[in-house]
């Protein structure tokens, strides 16, 4: 066949209007040129930087809520910045149960936030409930929270509620007073450290997501101002960042040794104060209707670790309808009362394997 120039401008004309048409559904899906994020994140670039001080990282390095934040306007925060009871009001309590977690545990997006399973757990047992679950934590938080908590508290049973979304870690993460994990801003939830870059303020943790990670609202090369222009090549150009991210996150599933280094702590932590442990984990939206099979096969950092396995448990029967949809993805009402009935349960098997 003869390519003619007539031929070459006809094609050249359909291959802009197929881009065009891609363009345009790209952006309505809600992409803007220049957005590299993956779906999972509430990043969003801002015109002017504000500090959130909601929570804050205390004295001994654990991440607690800021009690004079929420003290006009929120729930009740105790004196050791946990939205739980006082603790000196537990002296004398016989039952304690120690919920250990992170933002499913505080109860984030449960409508109101005392719908939360922690609260919702309450009526259906007998033991005191103490929710330390703080967002953003992780096991080096809940390794803490364990270390410096359970001697004093005496709880009869210590329940971590493990995210599987998240809390598997790639690298360990030092505890330091006083010092941020993460940033809270009008921008999101920036985290201080990315691999093996410090973000030492909120400002350079933000111009990092926004230059360097999320967004190429600062493009470095004709290549990149070209790629800034469209939101479908800037959905394109993103995937070499999240294969890079997905080959990071497989490998720290496979490899669970830094997260297992945390948990085995908490283990003997939990031996030496005489407390039954148990690790409840919750799935991801994606992986929620998965049997307990492929759970079994896919985190064998859990369920085929000789310390682990005895005390890791995955509820049968959930759902994605129990969540609420991405970028958010924690639970929804139904997901917290699915939740409180499930750990309810689990407590149940415990105290009959006791007596």
């Amino acid at each position: 066949m003869k390519i003619t120039k007539k031929y070459i401008a006809v094609q050249s004309l359909l291959i802009i209007f197929i881009f065009c048409l891609a363009e345009l559904f790209v952006r309505h899906q809600g992409y803007a040129p220049g957005d590299l994020r993956p779906n999972w994140s509430n990043f969003r670039p801002v015109d002017s930087l504000i500090v959130y001080h909601d929570f804050i990282v205390d004295s001994t390095g654990i991440l607690v809520a800021n009690r004079d934040h929420f003290r006009s306007n929120g729930p009740f925060i105790n004196g050791n910045g946990f939205r739980t009871s006082e603790f000196q009001d537990l002296d004398t309590v016989k039952h304690k149960l120690l919920l250990i977690g992170d933002s499913f545990t505080w109860g984030l997006t449960a409508q109101p936030l005392d719908s939360c399973f922690a609260d919702l757990l309450k009526p259906m047992i007998e033991s005191r409930v103490i929710n330390t679950g703080i967002p953003i934590a992780d096991p080096a938080q809940y390794e803490a929270i364990a270390r410096r908590y359970i001697p004093m508290l005496k709880p009869e049973k210590v329940i971590i509620m493990f995210y599987l979304g998240n809390d598997i870690m790639p690298e360990p993460r030092p505890t330091i007073p006083n010092k941020p994990f993460y940033y809270y801003t009008n921008a999101g939830a920036l985290m201080a450290n990315d691999g093996t870059v410090r973000l030492h303020s909120a400002q350079e943790a933000y111009d990092y997501y926004t230059r360097r990670k999320f967004f190429l609202i600062h493009p470095d090369n004709i290549f990149e101002k070209i790629v800034a222009e469209s939101a479908l090549l800037s959905r394109i150009y993103s995937l070499k960042y999240r294969w890079a991210e997905k080959k990071a996150a497989e490998n720290a599933i496979a490899d669970m040794s830094v997260t297992q280094k945390y948990l085995y702590s908490i283990v003997d932590i939990c031996k030496l104060n005489k407390c039954a442990l148990q690790i409840i984990l919750i799935p991801e939206i994606k992986e929620a209707d998965q049997p307990k099979s492929f759970f079994e096969k896919r985190y064998k950092g859990f369920f085929k670790d000789p310390v682990l396995s005895a005390c890791t448990y995955i509820p049968e029967g959930n759902t994605p309808e129990n969540y609420v949809p991405y970028p958010d993805g924690h639970l929804n009402n139904k997901g917290h009362i699915f939740y409180a009935k499930k750990i309810a349960e689990r407590l149940n098997q415990m105290r009959r394997k006791n007596e």
